[in-house]
Formats: structure tokens, C-alpha cells, sequence
């Protein structure tokens, strides 16, 4: 999810693979980073659909990151494009929130685990 380039990235990976190989990768859900909890409910503070590249200087104590969500199709298209086959996508829920922060306003919180996939998978073979 880091990359600035995910064509590479798939093809590079593609390229690792034997036929039958399978490549099981999982990144942030990108609707977790968009929902923020505001007047006591979830709300989307931007368009699910925006894949804007975006700057957030001093990001986790850096001098900052470029950041840009994509939607689970762009995800889908990255891959099958270079020719994997998507055996499965899951969005699961956390086997456990009892360490979460319980006030809902923070990044992650309880309540915003309990509503909202915090990560994807996906399962794939190369044919």
C-alpha cells in the first residue's frame, strides 16, 4: 500500500511466482482512514471514490508521507490486470477490541472497529 507505483509492484510479484503460486496480501481498508465519528454517529469526511495522492507532513514523527487511498476495485484491477486470479477478499472483523481506546473520536477506537473493516485481504494464484 505503500508504493507509489502498484502496477510494479503486482508485476514484480507476478514475476517471483511460480504458476500455482499464490500471493496473500492484506492492507488497510480504505474506508477506515475516510470515517471519522462526529454528533454521536459515522460519517465519511471525503468521497470513498477520491484516489488523490495527498502530503501529511510529520506523519508518525517523519517528515511526512505521500498517502493515497484506493478503493478495493482499483486493488482488484492492479492485480488481475498482470494476471492473478482473486480466489477470495476479506474484510474481517478484529478478533478483539478489549485494548482499543473506548472514546469513538480517536483513529481507532472500539466502537470504530466494531463498525467499520479495519484491513482487507486478498487470496491469489498465479495460473
Amino acid at each position: 500500500g505503500w508504493t507509489r507505483d502498484p502496477q510494479s509492484l503486482f508485476r514484480n510479484l507476478w514475476s517471483c511466482l511460480k504458476p500455482g503460486g499464490r500471493l496473500i496480501w492484506s492492507w488497510g481498508h480504505p474506508l477506515f482512514d475516510i470515517v471519522q465519528y462526529e454528533n454521536e454517529r459515522f460519517v465519511l469526511h471525503k468521497s470513498y471514490f477520491d484516489e488523490t495522492p495527498y502530503f501529511a507532513p510529520s506523519w508518525g514523527g517523519s517528515k511526512g508521507v505521500y498517502i493515497q487511498n484506493r478503493t478495493i476495485a482499483t486493488w482488484f484491477r492492479y492485480q488481475t490486470e498482470v494476471g492473478f486470479l482473486v480466489h477470495d477478499l476479506l474484510e474481517p472483523q478484529p478478533l478483539s477490541t478489549a485494548d482499543a481506546p473506548d472514546d469513538p473520536t480517536r483513529y481507532y477506537s472500539k466502537a470504530k472497529a466494531e463498525h467499520v473493516p479495519g484491513t482487507f485481504i486478498f487470496v491469489c494464484e498465479k495460473p
